[in-house]
């Protein structure tokens, strides 16, 4: 199962049935479907409860007077499970591509309505050149690794910021991340087609007809002589001719 970051394991008063659905429902799986039998009397029910969550099974360990309380059992048991089976190679794109840190942070900060982050690099006094980097977000400061430039040492601040607040909250900066990555994974793919050439970012229906209007601009600037003709012809000066025109339609020279 593929599953973004989970958010910290809420308290036992939370009700896990309620977590378990809106973490599924926010990764866009089914509902989980609860199947409760009692193995016990109809005077003294025990009740056991198993869950269904995205083709894996979640069996509460125990029986309980209660179906509320067995099925409660068999979600907290399931939430757990998965958010202990998360991978945490999920967010190794803050290591494999550092330099994306800031842009993830400038995001969490949009979508928590924070104010901007604000970097602090200073140099750092010692026998090589480093420098440090302190970011402010949301009242708290993060520090940063010493880097070898302003640059890296602000993204390194950025990731201390991102690997605190993936303890505090998973869930916002898990899907920013996922994103990011999806986005690094696809030009990374176009990278690796063989060509050794450069893949050109996929355009809106706009942009496309903006990059057709422009191409065929071109050809015909290039093939009315206007810059570079190459049949040795006078070029034409229509920037000239306009204004001069223009000119004596106002003036009447």
């Amino acid at each position: 199962m593929e599953f973004s970051k989970f958010t910290p394991i809420p308290p036992a008063q939370v009700m896990y049935k309620n977590q378990l659905q809106e973490y599924l429902q926010k990764n866009g799986k089914q509902l989980p479907t609860y199947i409760t039998v009692n193995e016990g009397f109809t005077h003294a029910p025990k009740f056991r409860t198993k869950v269904l969550v995205d083709g894996s099974e979640y069996e509460s360990k125990s029986t309980y007077p209660t179906k509320k309380q067995s099925e409660q059992a068999a979600a907290k048991l399931a939430y757990e499970s998965i958010h202990n089976n998360v991978d945490a190679n999920d967010f190794s794109l803050i290591y494999r591509e550092p330099m994306l840190c800031k842009s993830i942070i400038y995001e969490y900060a949009v979508k928590k309505n924070l104010d901007r982050p604000i970097y602090n690099a200073r140099y750092s006094e010692g026998p090589s050149t480093v420098y440090i980097c302190h970011l402010t977000l949301g009242g708290k400061t993060y520090k940063g690794e010493l880097s070898g430039s302003k640059k890296m040492a602000k993204q390194a601040a950025a990731r201390a910021a991102i690997e605190s607040l993936l303890e505090t909250d998973a869930g916002t900066l898990s899907q920013i991340i996922m994103s990011k990555s999806k986005c690094n994974l696809g030009i990374q793919t176009k990278k690796d087609t063989g060509t050794g050439q450069k893949m050109p970012p996929e355009c809106s229906g706009n942009l496309q007809g903006q990059k057709a209007s422009i191409e065929r601009a071109v050809v015909c600037f290039n093939t009315e002589g206007i810059g570079g003709n190459s049949g040795g012809g006078p070029k034409r000066k229509t920037g000239t001719n306009n204004w001069e025109r223009n000119k004596r339609r106002k003036f009447g020279n």
